[in-house]
């Protein structure tokens, strides 16, 4: 992933609270899906562990 994205990321955390994260102006839910789409990850399935 682009490093300015995954720092800019990390910095809008500022409460372990948080739903969501303002990156690039936009409003990211702190979800798996969302996370992944924002970094162009691909979904893996839930392990049960």
């Amino acid at each position: 992933p682009d490093d300015e994205l995954v720092l800019e990321f990390y910095a809008s955390l500022t409460t372990q609270d948080a739903t969501k994260v303002i990156v690039r102006k936009k409003k990211v839910p702190l979800t798996s899906k969302s996370i992944n789409d924002l970094f162009h990850l691909p979904d893996v399935e839930e392990d049960e562990y």
